[in-house]
């Protein structure tokens, strides 16, 4: 037999290769171990808004956050329904169960503001966050509410707490916020962040704002936050996080704040990009951090600029967009942003992902600015990475980050955005060589069908994270272009993750005249063990013994083995009819050691019959599963031959 390593080189997951994937795992004499895996159902859709095929009711700017004692996430987005206006958006969310996806909690809306039916009031940018100690969520936003003395076009941050089984907390929302005089448009407050502390039992949240201070004037776009207690209730007032002493007031440009709380040293890490004179005469974004105190002090002098990009005194080089993550294993932070750098080979407006390690204290450590992305050849400034995204893992002290870009892979269009994703190790080296394309959605070639506004999260019961990102598919029944839904992807953590059981595929077809067809089950992740597996079939709209003949039993995985099958007994008739399905079923998975669980999302699968004297269709699968040795192996060496990009890896072993 052959044994091997199938090492994800620039892989990319389209729907071609993904079910040339599967044509891999279902050659039984392979054997291989997979970096970065994908887990359950490719790209599976999350968001629900409005009736499929209209692009008036849209989803977008995810965000996530993991529930460890009810093992289930909760996705909030930016959304809008048939029961608003057009155009009227609101904070929608929906709670899954993290190891199968299935929903717990289908889409519920969450935020309130202004009277429905006017799209006057609007919200924008939702963030999350998980309260172990009460077993709920808080979700902030910006919003334009017509709530007390507030006025339209007003921004101002507001909350709202989410019980576990989806209730809402909080009779109204909750205003956090207060940025200059009500009834004056000129100050708002945007762009929160939301952190818990264990410690304390509270929140912490950060936005970006204009506020009117005294003895300094109108500042623009500082960074600011308020204290919440465990009821959702605000301690003291706002206070100021960056420092305006540095900068001349006119010239303060504070965004897109990013948070991350340390549990060891009861302290917070704020990130921001920030507009200001860098030098004596250049204003240029650059990234800044702030360590703050469990209260809420400054406990840094001045706030820290921790990038460099591109020369100190050229202003069209920037860091933009930043995103935190706190490791406990060694007491760290990592910060990643996107930025236009001029190391080489880098040019000018060549956006990449960047990255710098800090210690408990704000100092930097580690190699200096590190690229993390590579989008496209470089010196091409066609190709991007923007709006990073990371989650750590606590059982392998790694990190997994993602971003959406515009790659020059496969048969990918200019400006065809997708999710792109890398674990790295604690001190910022990468794990795979390449990062990989997560998303898929549409057809690969059209620009106008693409992903972006990724977001991920960290499941520590089954050591995998999950991605979420506003994707615009194709897929029937969505409109061909601009239905934005919210989507997601499971991967596990490290390539020996616990081992998964389940169909190759959820819909397999096979031509009555075929006479028999091969179901294919797969093993994902350990191989170390034995395990077993009992499958059966039963009757959909198939009936036994005409149709087909019933089968039952039970599959045996051992050492090192990652495909095992069963075969189908179809009886052919002579008489017209419509297609009829068989319903498969995988049960009772059993390991011999370490532990074993079914994919909840493909331990169920349908084997359509389809009547030879009317379609005289072939045995294939529609994605996965069945058919002879000889046409998987035309299939793998197509794949192989198509994507140019794969590096297989075989070492021969007679037996």
């Amino acid at each position: 037999m052959f044994t091997g390593i199938l090492r994800l080189s620039r892989f990319v997951l389209t729907k071609v290769t993904k079910t040339i994937m599967l044509a891999i795992v279902l050659c039984s004499s392979f054997s291989f171990t997979v970096f970065a895996v994908p887990v359950g159902e490719d790209d599976f859709r999350i968001s629900n808004m409005g009736p499929d095929g209209d692009a008036n009711y849209i989803a977008v700017s995810p965000a996530i956050a993991y529930n460890a004692t009810d093992n289930e996430y909760l996705v909030v987005w930016h959304g809008s329904t048939p029961s608003l206006a057009i155009n009227e958006g609101e904070i929608f969310g929906k709670i899954i169960n993290a190891d199968t996806g299935a929903v717990v909690v289908a889409d519920f809306r969450i935020s309130t503001m202004g009277p429905d039916g006017n799209a006057a009031f609007n919200v924008r940018l939702p963030a999350v966050t998980w309260n172990a100690t009460e077993n709920e969520y808080v979700v902030v936003w910006e919003g334009d509410d017509d709530s007390g003395t507030l006025v339209q076009d007003e921004l101002e941050i507001f909350a709202q707490g989410i019980g576990s089984d989806g209730s809402l907390l909080l009779a109204d929302d909750l205003r956090i916020s207060d940025m200059g005089p009500d009834g004056d448009t000129t100050f708002h407050a945007f762009e929160p962040a939301i952190v818990w502390n264990s410690q304390a039992n509270e929140y912490f949240v950060a936005w970006s704002g204009y506020d009117a201070l005294s003895g300094t004037g109108s500042i623009r776009n500082n960074i600011f936050s308020q204290r919440l207690d465990a009821n959702i209730t605000p301690i003291g007032d706002d206070q100021l996080i960056s420092d305006v002493t540095s900068l001349s007031d006119s010239a303060i440009n504070s965004r897109a704040v990013a948070i991350a709380y340390n549990a060891i040293d009861n302290r917070y890490l704020v990130a921001w990009y920030s507009e200001g004179f860098i030098s004596t005469s250049v204003l240029k974004n650059e990234i800044f951090v702030q360590s703050l105190s469990a209260d809420g002090g400054r406990l840094l002098t001045n706030d820290l600029r921790i990038s460099d990009m591109g020369p100190t005194d050229d202003s069209s080089y920037a860091a933009l967009n930043p995103a935190v993550a706190w490791n406990t294993s060694d007491n760290e932070y990592l910060v990643l942003w996107t930025g236009d750098d001029d190391t080489a080979p880098l040019v000018n407006n060549e956006f990449e992902v960047f990255g710098q390690r800090l210690d408990a204290n704000a100092v930097e450590i580690g190699n200096n600015d590190m690229r993390l992305s590579n989008m496209g050849p470089d010196t091409n400034t066609t190709y991007v990475a923007r709006n990073p995204d990371l989650a750590w893992s606590s059982t392998d002290n790694q990190y997994f980050i993602t971003w959406h870009g515009d790659d020059d892979s496969g048969s990918l269009a200019m400006r065809e955005f997708e999710i792109y994703g890398r674990r790295l190790n604690a001190d910022g080296s990468f794990i795979e060589a390449n990062a990989e394309r997560l998303s898929s959605m549409g057809s690969d070639g059209d620009p106008a069908i693409d992903a972006t506004s990724s977001a991920v999260a960290y499941n520590a019961a089954q050591n995998k994270f999950l991605a979420v990102w506003r994707g615009d598919d194709d897929t029937p029944p969505l409109a061909a272009d601009g239905e934005f839904e919210i989507y997601g992807q499971n991967f596990a953590s490290s390539a020996t993750q616990a081992a998964v059981l389940r169909f190759s595929a959820t819909q397999y077809r096979v031509s009555e005249s075929t006479g028999s067809f091969i179901v294919n089950v797969e093993r994902l992740g350990d191989t170390t063990n034995a395990v077993t597996v009992d499958f059966t079939s039963n009757d959909g709209s198939a009936s036994t013994p005409a149709d087909y003949t019933m089968v039952s039993g039970s599959l045996t995985f051992n050492m090192g083995e990652s495909n095992q099958s069963f075969m189908v007994l179809i009886n052919a008739d002579d008489v017209s009819e419509s297609d009829e399905s068989i319903l498969l079923s995988l049960s009772s998975p059993v390991a011999v050691s370490g532990t074993v669980s079914l994919d909840g999302l493909q331990s169920n699968a349908t084997l359509t019959i389809e009547d030879s004297t009317v379609s005289g269709a072939g045995d294939a699968p529609a994605s996965g599963g069945g058919g002879g040795a000889l046409n998987l192996l035309s299939l793998l060496l197509l794949g192989l031959l198509l994507s140019g990009t794969w590096g297989l890896r075989l070492r021969t072993n007679l037996q």
